[in-house]
């Protein structure tokens, strides 16, 4: 799906759930904050409390912010929302959430270290986020831009009437929820060790996101010690293994180390997924995504993880581009979800590519499933 067809259904899917961001209309006039779209602040909580647990940080109390939107600056259509999680004040993660066009709520939450926006809590001003020319904005009341990506020198963008819909974060801090397992019913959380992405001799980009992942689930099982991407590269390339296509190049890549592949699916199964972590194999998955000049790009993943929400199912994610590991959950009844294909995974994704795009995921195209025990 192209990002603007996503966008504009995105953007529907809202309107038609008629939601009101706190105090401030579309039109700019100002209301009670209320949602009133389903029970996406249901799905919010449980969601902020489920990658909570997911990632060992239940000790604590937690503050869970209004939805803040995310727009294209470019059109000023609304790409998705974003929700920040506070602890001691001080910001400790963020959820971005999409609305899909049958009313499936997606979201990705991962932790930050340092952020910008700290310096607007419990203040009198409003802020939305968006993208523009390439690059990532925080817009503070209507005309203060700061670049959240350092990878070029761009201009912001200039105030517009529709920023107006930015959220107020002092005053858009909801409720702290009590976090305990009701959340989770059942979880499988694998400790893979992170192995970065990698750019191969002959190119100037990181197009080893399949090696890292092959690298971190040889680490985890025992099968070979501080592997890294450009590593397992390089000993394919020596050793005459590496294929032009790249599924044989995946599944000769594990059998040399003593894995058995079932691989190359086009379909990935959410049951297969959680019997392969049960066994203690991470999944790897291709992703395919639409990049911000409009051109399609493909990248694979490691899920260490998976939870059995209350709210749907959520997947522990290692990308090779970030040290900080993803949890995204989607939201429905989650026996079905457990008998239906993964063919959705939507998330933002930005890394030091030569053009420095921003690249937009959403369709599962492709999973690997190995076989092998721990050494």
């Amino acid at each position: 799906m192209k990002k603007k067809d996503f966008l504009r259904r995105l953007v529907s899917a809202f309107l038609a759930g008629t939601m009101i961001l706190n105090g401030v209309t579309a039109s700019g006039e100002n209301v009670n904050a209320e949602i009133k779209c389903l029970d996406l602040d249901v799905f919010v909580e449980d969601a902020v409390a489920t990658a909570l647990k997911m990632n060992n940080m239940e000790n604590g109390t937690y503050q869970i912010s209004d939805l803040i939107p995310v727009y294209d600056f470019n059109t000023g259509e609304v790409c998705s929302y974003k929700s920040l999680i506070l602890f001691n004040n001080l910001i400790t993660a963020e959820l971005d959430i999409w609305v899909g066009t049958d009313n499936t709520y997606y979201s990705s939450f991962v932790e930050t270290e340092s952020n910008i926006a700290n310096s607007y809590i419990n203040s009198s001003s409003r802020i939305c986020y968006g993208q523009y020319d390439d690059s990532i904005w925080l817009c503070v009341d209507n005309d203060i831009f700061y670049q959240l990506d350092s990878k070029k020198d761009v201009e912001p963008p200039v105030s517009i009437d529709y920023i107006l819909k930015s959220v107020n974060v002092s005053s858009s801090i909801l409720y702290e929820p009590v976090l305990n397992s009701r959340a989770v019913t059942d979880s499988i959380i694998l400790n893979v060790s992170h192995v970065e992405n990698d750019s191969s001799p002959d190119s100037i980009d990181n197009n080893l996101c399949w090696a890292a992942c092959i690298a971190m689930k040889l680490n985890y099982l025992g099968l070979s010690t501080n592997l890294t991407a450009l590593s397992l590269y390089t000993y394919l390339v020596n050793n005459e293994m590496l294929h032009e296509g790249e599924i044989d190049c995946v599944k000769d890549a594990y059998e040399e180390f003593g894995l058995n592949v079932d691989g190359g699916r086009v379909v990935a199964e959410n049951g297969a997924i959680w019997n392969s972590l049960s066994e203690n194999q991470p999944v790897d998955i291709c992703i395919s995504g639409t990049r911000s000049d409009g051109e399609s790009e493909s990248h694979q993943v490691l899920i260490c993880g998976m939870a059995k929400a209350t709210t749907g199912l959520a997947y522990k994610i290692d990308c090779p581009n970030s040290s900080n590991k993803k949890i995204v959950q989607i939201s429905g009844d989650v026996e079905s979800l457990l008998e239906s294909n993964l063919s959705s995974l939507p998330y933002t994704d930005t890394w030091s590519y030569s053009n420095d795009l921003t690249i937009n995921f959403n369709n599962v195209y492709r999973t690997y499933y190995t076989v092998g025990s721990l050494t």
